[in-house]
């Protein structure tokens, strides 16, 4: 799955009973087309859905409220808007295409996920910050740019923070 538009954080050595875990709560929420799989990290899967990722926070959390024993395995739902190879330029490309959408009086930040990669998130944040003419906000951004690299794929997204959905914030209030 080269294509995906969600990264789902699970327990380690769980990803097959998390990925039947996931297509229940995404049948659940309308989409039974949904599809899951183990990425190249472990307790990281990747999926496709046909819902609208951005939106899907306020969705989960009504289920979880409904259903708190139907998230037993996954942790944290992350939307991806774009996923290019992982290459600098590739993701420098994505990044500024998204980054038009925030807003002129917004702050934002560039967060960076990197696993089994040698790129540098300095060189990363260096390639593409000097081009968005946004206020950057670590501790208070109202966007977050987040690269999600993957070993040779990389997630690009521009979220508000709110719509990174974390089982355990909502259960226990930000553990």
């Amino acid at each position: 799955m080269n294509k995906f538009n969600i990264i789902v954080t699970c327990q380690r050595n769980r990803e097959s009973v998390a990925i039947h875990e996931l297509e229940s709560i995404f049948f659940l929420l309308g989409d039974p087309e949904a599809r899951f799989k183990k990425s190249v990290v472990k307790g990281l899967l990747i999926g496709w859905t046909r819902l609208d990722v951005h939106s899907l926070y306020k969705e989960l959390r009504e289920l979880l409220k409904e259903r708190p024993f139907d998230f037993r395995n996954t942790k944290r739902y992350i939307p991806v808007d774009k996923v290019v190879d992982t290459d600098i330029e590739a993701i420098k490309k994505a990044a500024l295409d998204l980054a038009e959408n925030i807003p002129a009086e917004a702050k934002y930040k560039i967060e960076i996920e990197k696993r089994f990669s040698e790129l540098s998130s300095r060189d990363i944040i260096d390639a593409i910050a000097p081009h968005i003419a946004r206020k950057v906000s670590l501790e208070e951004p109202d966007y977050i740019l987040l690269i999600e690299i993957i070993g040779n794929r990389t997630g690009v997204s521009l979220i508000r923070p709110e719509e990174i959905f974390s089982v355990d914030k909502e259960l226990f209030g930000g553990a």
